[in-house]
């Protein structure tokens, strides 16, 4: 039964039972009109207490349908991606597989939080042709970790790493390689960022 026509249900049993407890003539006959006004005013505080615990789970639902589903996976584009010695490249996770929400931004490389809450994010980075691989993560332009691994013989130099955090609206996630340096991806997706939210606060 809807809210409302709970509520129209209330009012007439509780419009019945004052009709039930009008004075009535004066008899000698025994009063029968009790049980009837009992069993109204039951029937009242019954719905009554349905109608909280519905309203209740009613806004619990309505809450839950407002908070946003955030989830992205991006992989740089294929081939190799070059920091020339002029300065630092900022990345473009351009091959864009999820992207639950739209927050993350495939033109600029940005993640961008629409709601203050906690995220998890994760990258994964290589370079096939061994040598070092080093990337910078930034919280508005401000870094937070450096993830970097060298490999001297030639071989793929890989390096993963995550970093889980509270952000304000508005706040912004994005990656950085320092110049000289370059990263790979292919469709097995060598070179990726990821990231999702956790919970709302």
């Amino acid at each position: 039964m809807a809210p409302l026509k709970m509520r129209a249900a209330i009012s007439l049993l509780m419009l019945l039972f004052c009709v039930c407890s009008g004075a009535a003539p004066a008899s000698t006959q025994p009063d029968i009109s009790t049980e009837p006004q009992e069993l109204l005013r039951d029937m009242v505080v019954e719905l009554r207490g349905a109608l909280k615990s519905m309203e209740a789970r009613q806004a619990a639902s309505e809450a839950k349908a407002e908070t946003p589903k955030v989830a992205f996976f991006a992989g740089l584009p294929y081939g190799y991606t070059h920091a020339h010695s002029q300065g630092w490249l900022y990345l473009v996770w351009s091959q864009v597989t999820v992207n639950v929400g739209n927050a993350y931004d495939s033109t600029t490389g940005y993640f961008k939080a629409p709601v203050r809450g906690v995220y998890v994010f994760r990258f994964d980075i290589t370079n096939r042709e061994g040598g070092s691989v080093q990337l910078h993560v930034f919280k508005n332009n401000a870094e937070r970790v450096m993830l970097r691994e060298s490999y001297d013989n030639g071989g793929v130099a890989y390096v993963s790493g995550g970093l889980t955090l509270l952000l304000e609206v508005g706040d912004t996630i994005m990656g950085q390689i320092p110049p000289g340096s370059r990263l790979y991806n292919d469709p097995h997706n060598h070179s990726t960022f990821s990231g999702s939210l956790l919970f709302t606060v």
